[in-house]
């Protein structure tokens, strides 16, 4: 008897553990969407969640995955559910690259929440829609930009390894020259090599900058506005009194500038009646803010080339590219204050800030309550106000430890005079951030040591 209940007991147990162990395969996530080749050989990133573990461990759009955990794809009845497992846990991934000559692994830790951007949001993302809603009235009045990208997805990208420049401008060769020297840089950073004699890949450039002028005439403004008079019968009676006034005409000057790239299979330009583009990119942007194009370009290349080869979000007509700080903290949108994740690895995981901790400030600054307060209250979090004050009201400052806001100083008069309070939201230089929290009832303060990332999202 007692035999007998020992083993039905057991039995219990096995499958008490199948259960959790397969709840823990549901509910981990690293935050990637995959597909399977058609060959089953590998599993190919078709995107990942900025911010979530997979970002932040280095996985890129395109990396092909061919092992997970040491078990190669083809003998896995179910890759894509391996991804995820107990929360918690690390899954160890075999990845190949675009321009990497072997495979090599990749550590990712799993989370419990998924990516859903109605609920969560990271710190990279959040920095990015906060910093949108402060500058919105600026870029809407200064600038209107759009940037368009394609890929052939019926070539195999990752066997292309050199490229070349075919030089076409006769009105300006040496900017172009100086373009392409930048364009060849953060190339040759992605592993590419130059090769005059024989490349895969010929890239042709196209690029503009110059300004148009529109003159705008004189205009008159009436406007009526009620006044109080003195009657000598009915006493004070308010009366509309018409102004009239002139408003003087002006020129007005736009500054365009667009850079379009196509790279082209080199095996192919011969006999084909049309160019083998394979990758092809076009950004483009309308300011009143002059600018320089040799100065541009950077970010230009930067934003396209973060979709080289693989291309993820073909159209966009607002771009975020900035540095933020990265703590590994991700935020509930409708409780700001109380921690819905903390990615394991990450700064704030390391010193022991916990899921589920409730913060109480941040370097003596409160949270707000939720998403929907930043939204509705930018003033309350604008950099774009010369008093030291407002930037104490939120927390989430931290983000901005180290933004590069060097577009805007010599376009925003305030920052010319203030800019150190721009580039370091403290009184001081900080570089440890003071959490205050409060867990199980008990208060706790950690020093949090935050990285210096870079977000790079389209909307």
């Amino acid at each position: 008897m007692r035999k007998t209940f020992l083993i039905i007991l057991a039995t219990i147990l096995n499958i008490t553990v199948c259960l959790s162990q397969l709840s823990g395969t549901v509910d981990g996530n690293i935050g990637v969407k995959t597909i399977i080749s058609q060959d089953n050989q590998y599993l190919k990133i078709t995107y990942c969640d900025p911010g979530y573990p997979a970002d932040i461990s280095g996985l890129k759009v395109g990396d092909r995955i061919y092992q997970i955990d040491n078990k190669k794809i083809a003998e896995l009845t179910d890759p894509i559910s391996h991804l995820g497992g107990v929360t918690g846990t690390w899954v160890k991934l075999t990845i190949s690259r675009f321009c990497k000559t072997e495979s090599f692994d990749v550590n990712v830790p799993r989370i419990s929440i998924s990516t859903n951007i109605n609920n969560y949001i990271t710190e990279g993302t959040l920095s990015a829609l906060i910093c949108m809603g402060w500058l919105e009235d600026f870029y809407k009045s200064r600038y209107t930009s759009n940037i368009a990208l394609l890929h052939d997805d019926s070539r195999d990208m990752l066997k292309y390894k050199t490229y070349d420049f075919e030089f076409t401008s006769l009105e300006d060769p040496l900017q172009e020259k100086l373009i392409f020297n930048e364009l060849g840089s953060q190339l040759n950073i992605m592993g590419m090599k130059r090769s005059q004699e024989n490349p895969d890949l010929l890239i042709i450039m196209n690029f503009y900058s110059g300004q148009k002028e529109q003159y705008v005439p004189p205009q008159q403004i009436i406007s009526t506005k009620i006044k109080n008079t003195y009657n000598w019968y009915w006493g004070v009676v308010p009366v509309p009194i018409t102004e009239s006034t002139t408003k003087e005409g002006y020129t007005e000057v736009t500054y365009l500038t667009n850079i379009s790239l196509k790279f082209l299979n080199v095996n192919e330009i011969e006999g084909s009646k049309t160019p083998p583009v394979v990758w092809s990119g076009s950004i483009s942007q309308t300011s009143k803010i002059k600018s320089f194009l040799t100065d541009k370009c950077r970010d230009y290349f930067t934003l396209m080339l973060s979709q080289f080869p693989e291309v993820w979000q073909q159209n966009s007509k607002n771009y975020y590219l900035n540095h933020y700080a990265y703590t590994g903290l991700i935020y509930d949108k409708n409780d700001m204050q109380t921690i819905v994740e903390v990615i394991p690895g990450s700064p704030a995981n390391k010193i022991g800030i916990q899921k589920g901790d409730k913060i109480l400030n941040i370097n003596e600054c409160s949270l707000p309550a939720n998403y929907s307060y930043i939204v509705n209250n930018p003033s309350d979090f604008s950099l774009m106000m010369n008093r030291r004050e407002s930037l104490n009201r939120t927390g989430l400052r931290y983000l901005y430890l180290y933004a590069d806001w060097s577009e805007f100083k010599n376009q925003i008069e305030w920052m010319k005079t203030d800019t150190e309070m721009m580039t370091k939201p403290y009184k001081t230089d900080v570089t440890t951030l003071e959490f205050q929290i409060k867990r199980n009832g008990e208060k706790m303060i950690f020093q949090v040591i935050p990285e210096d990332r870079i977000a790079i999202l389209f909307f």
